[in-house]
C-alpha cells in the first residue's frame, strides 16, 4: 500500500487480504495496530530479499530495536523457524527479546560480528537488514 494503490488518507481502501497476518486473540487490537508498520516493514524488507536471493538461509539485522526485531519476527513467519536469523545489539534487554523471538542474539560488547560467526559456525549471511548501531 501506498506504492502501488492511493488511499492512505482518503475515508475507505481496498485491502487486498493478502496483506494481513494472524495475531494472537489475546493481543488488543489497539495493539496489534501499533504493529502494522514495524512487521509491514520487516516483510516487504524480506520479500524484497527474496526477489534478489530466493533461496534465504540466514539473516543479519543490525540492531535489535523495533524495526530490527520486526524483521526477526517477519523472517520466523514468512522463511520458517528453522532460518536463522542473527540479530546485533549492545542493550541487554533488546538482546534477551532477540531470544524470546527465536533469534540468535550477538552482544556486541562481548564479541565482534566475525569473531561471533566464526564461533558460531556460519558460513555466511545470505541477507542482511542494515541499522544504526553504536561501536
Amino acid at each position: 500500500m501506498g506504492f502501488t494503490k492511493d488511499g492512505g488518507y482518503g475515508p475507505y481502501m481496498v485491502v487486498n487480504e493478502t496483506i494481513f497476518f494472524p495475531v494472537d486473540h489475546e493481543l488488543p487490537l489497539s495493539e496489534a495496530t501499533m504493529l502494522l508498520d514495524i512487521m509491514g516493514t520487516g516483510g516487504h524488507a524480506i520479500k524484497r530479499g527474496l526477489l534478489v536471493h530466493p533461496d534465504i538461509q540466514s539473516i543479519l539485522v543490525a540492531g535489535a530495536g523495533p524495526i530490527g526485531l520486526g524483521v526477526l519476527a517477519m523472517a520466523k513467519i514468512l522463511l520458517g523457524e528453522s532460518i536463522p536469523v542473527y540479530v546485533m545489539d549492545m542493550i541487554p534487554y533488546r538482546l534477551e527479546l532477540v531470544k524470546k523471538l527465536g533469534g540468535i542474539a550477538i552482544d556486541l560488547t562481548e564479541n565482534s560480528l566475525d569473531e561471533f560467526l566464526q564461533a558460531n559456525g556460519a558460513q555466511g549471511i545470505d541477507l542482511a537488514k542494515p541499522g544504526f548501531c553504536r561501536v
